[in-house]
């Protein structure tokens, strides 16, 4: 999205999606249907982080208990969870809104984008405190990442 120019390009009549000189308008429109994919694509990896890491608290022991019980996994766990609940419903409110009040999508998309991607990175961030705590299980392999890559 750096930017692309076309000088003395010819194209056909028959294959242009809209108006000489409208391919601004026509462009800017899609950005409103890929703000909200954004926001969508945000939750499923929000979604998946937290997945993985509430597996691998209830799958493994620390202090003969299941690191799960412990309340601090719990707590940190628990707030994600409910604001990916949260993220999806405004999601899904920004998809619906394309076909019941196409004339407000411009701004709602653009909110929910920033909110949902800034919302979900934070509780991802958040989340992955207790998957780098792997590192006191009792009885496993500590989970070493560096520099995006995952050792085990």
């Amino acid at each position: 999205m750096s930017g692309i120019r076309f000088d003395n390009c010819f194209i056909p009549k028959s294959m242009r999606l809209g108006a000489e000189r409208a391919g601004l308008e026509i462009a800017l429109k899609g950005f409103q249907i890929t703000r909200a994919l954004c926001a969508a694509f945000s939750q499923g990896a929000a979604d998946t982080a937290l997945g993985t890491t509430l597996k691998s608290a209830i799958e493994h022991k620390l202090y003969g208990k299941i690191f799960f019980d412990i309340p601090q996994p719990q707590c940190t766990l628990k707030d994600p969870f409910l604001d990916i609940l949260i993220c999806d419903c405004s999601t899904f409110s920004v998809g619906r809104s394309f076909n019941t009040i196409p004339e407000q999508i411009s701004v709602w998309s653009a909110v929910v984008k920033y909110f949902v991607t800034t919302n979900l990175e934070t509780r991802v961030q958040n989340v992955s405190v207790v998957l780098d705590s792997r590192f006191y299980y009792v009885g496993t392999t500590p989970l070493v990442v560096h520099q995006g890559n995952v050792a085990g």
